[in-house]
């Protein structure tokens, strides 16, 4: 008796280990967290929908008159814990082709991941760039674009 009784206690654990084994498997996130800072009235944390985008948040915030839109405009999806700050129009910073990352970079209008991915390349293939125009010479990067972030980047 004594001997059943344990065979179906294990038989129960080891069927709740593979239940909750499972349902790791199955478990797909539907919403994300971004926490927002800067230039809103209060800081603050919000649960979005899977697939929100930066140009989704102004909605959610309540912003500083100081707040630069424009930061909106960007087409970049959010993902689980991201921490946006918002900047002022007068705290606008040039970003330094010389020392940006792949994100800091995709901040740029006209620059996605491929693109950005391509600049950091090309930095360490050909070194640091020498003159702003030498963005040109990435693969994917015309006058068009160079001319929509001359006046955000620096060196």
């Amino acid at each position: 008796m004594k001997r059943f009784f344990i065979v179906g206690l294990v038989v129960i654990v080891l069927t709740l280990v593979l239940v909750k084994k499972q349902s790791v498997f199955v478990f797909k996130r539907e919403e994300i967290e971004v926490c927002i800072s800067g230039e809103v009235e209060q800081e603050t944390c919000l649960v979005l929908p899977l697939g929100s985008k930066l140009s989704d948040l102004p909605q959610y915030l309540e912003l500083r008159e100081t707040a630069d839109l424009s930061f909106f405009t960007q087409n970049i999806n959010l993902r689980n814990n991201d921490k946006i700050v918002v900047p002022s129009k007068s705290e606008i910073s040039k970003i330094s082709l010389n020392n940006a990352n792949v994100s800091e970079l995709c901040l740029l209008p006209g620059i996605g991941p491929v693109l950005a991915q391509r600049i950091v390349d090309y930095r360490q293939e050909h070194g640091l760039f020498q003159k702003l125009e030498d963005i040109q010479k990435v693969k994917g990067i015309k006058n068009k674009i160079y001319e929509k972030i001359k006046d955000l980047i620096c060196l």
